[in-house]
């Protein structure tokens, strides 16, 4: 069996840093290239890649209100909210990715169902 790696990404931080790299929001074309960027790494040489996994919050949805003018914003309808749905869409069409939203899995199922016990005593 050979080794194998897999690449995690952090969708808010690989937006963040992608948008500030090309001066625009980042398509799944430019997630896409910086994980091939990684694959590339001559420390990964030898390895085989196993699979890209893509962890992101959905985009927020609802409808705020500005507290200065009384004006109403309905997330859904904003340049943002399209921009991070057409990301979230698009990545899973190369067959490598796989997307994970936040309100889906919860990673820390200990932390919650600890959260009442008291500390562990220090011998």
């Amino acid at each position: 069996m050979s080794k194998r790696f897999a690449i995690l990404l952090d969708g808010g931080f690989v937006t963040k840093v992608l948008q500030f790299r090309n001066k625009s929001f980042p398509s799944s074309v430019d997630v896409e290239a910086e994980c091939q960027r990684v694959i590339a790494s001559p420390h990964l040489a030898g390895y085989d890649l196993l699979r890209i996994y893509f962890y992101d919050a959905p985009p927020a949805t609802g409808v705020i209100k500005n507290p200065i003018d009384g004006s109403l914003l309905d997330l859904a309808k904003t340049k943002i909210f399209a921009s991070h749905e057409s990301l979230l869409v698009l990545c899973p069409v190369c067959n490598l990715f796989n997307v994970a939203l936040s309100d889906e899995y919860d990673f820390y199922p200990r932390r919650a169902r600890n959260a009442n016990r008291p500390p562990a005593a220090i011998a």
